[in-house]
């Protein structure tokens, strides 16, 4: 045997596979949780800006709307007397 020390060393190495094994398995899950709540960060960021986009073009539509009933409101206020 040219490496006497070869079988104890490939013990302690699989021993301390096993030992390690659980911490190893939940630093992998918590990578996944990382990965995951990154992805759902970005699609959260993208919903933002069509919400934002959204709010936009109801307020450019309302702001239409208004200018649209502006003639009728006030032919309202010259048949009322000019009283609002």
């Amino acid at each position: 045997m040219s490496e006497p020390w070869r079988p104890w060393t490939r013990a302690q190495v699989d021993a301390l596979r096993m030992v390690n094994a659980p911490f190893l398995a939940a630093l992998q899950q918590q990578q996944e949780a990382a990965e995951s709540l990154a992805t759902m960060a970005e699609q959260m960021a993208s919903m933002a800006e069509q919400i934002g986009r959204m709010a936009r073009q109801q307020a450019e539509i309302t702001k239409q709307m208004q200018a649209a009933m502006k003639p009728y409101r006030d032919l309202l206020d010259w048949l009322d007397g000019g009283s609002s």
